[in-house]
């Protein structure tokens, strides 16, 4: 059966579909978009452009969460979706805070800062992609860049309200995480996951395995690093060690 994953490599939500696939035990090949030029092909698997979508068995799923799903329909072996229907819905809950007050934010913070860099994020929109995506950007980078402003609503204040959010984030998931290891009941599940791969833009869990350090604006680095030694980091690190399958 083969199976593709349509994504970013730079997006967050791509690596949670990512990182489902690998701890389910997918085999599966992944396509690279280009920001900008990824509606095209997406419009002849979906009727939205939004990434990751999952092509399986003949099927398309669009959105980490319903890829999840999907993944736990198809393959009873390693759920992440609790059976219990109390846990299951403690970890549907984390997993919509940390879509709406992690991952959201935190994406607008970083792209705030990192548009103003445009090597940095090119290099990050081309990697493994298409031979012509450079040139394509050569030329549309200023205009791509605006758009991606305008679809997040990124500004100065919108920015300083996203990391305000993701802080206050990171305080309740640390106020829990005190008392048990893990977000919804004894066991890893989708909520952990979720978290921590919409926090991996800030934490860098993967970043000594890659041979490189991407680079960072200096307002994100000052962000990473007042919570270097915190215990969300700690926590969000340790998750990716034992359960994310490595790159």
């Amino acid at each position: 059966m083969s199976t593709t994953l349509y994504q970013f490599p730079i997006s967050h939500y791509c690596e949670k579909a990512r990182w489902a696939l690998d701890y389910k035990g997918v085999q599966y090949q992944i396509k690279n978009l280009l920001p900008g030029l990824h509606m095209k092909p997406l419009k002849h698997l979906c009727n939205d452009t939004t990434v990751p979508v999952l092509s399986m068995g003949g099927k398309h799923v669009q959105n980490s969460d319903r890829i999840i799903d999907f993944l736990d329909e198809q393959i009873a072996a390693r759920p992440l979706t609790p059976l219990d229907a109390s846990m299951r819905e403690q970890a549907h809950a984390w997993e919509k805070l940390a879509a709406e007050q992690i991952g959201d934010p935190l994406r607008l913070y970083f792209y705030h800062f990192l548009l103003e860099h445009p090597r940095a994020v090119i290099d990050r929109f081309t990697q493994n992609g298409p031979w012509y995506g450079r040139l394509f950007y050569a030329i549309a980078y200023p205009k791509v860049s605006q758009r991606i402003r305008y679809g997040y609503k990124i500004t100065a204040q919108t920015a300083a309200q996203a990391k305000q959010m993701v802080e206050n984030s990171i305080l309740k998931l640390e106020q829990h995480l005190q008392h048990q290891p893990f977000l919804a009941g004894d066991t890893f599940s989708r909520a952990d996951l979720s978290a921590c791969a919409l926090l991996s833009p800030l934490v860098q869990p993967l970043s000594g395995k890659t041979g490189r350090t991407p680079f960072l604006p200096e307002a994100i680095i000052e962000f990473q690093q007042h919570y270097r030694d915190s215990l969300v980091f700690d926590w969000v690190s340790r998750i990716y060690k034992t359960y994310r399958k490595p790159m």
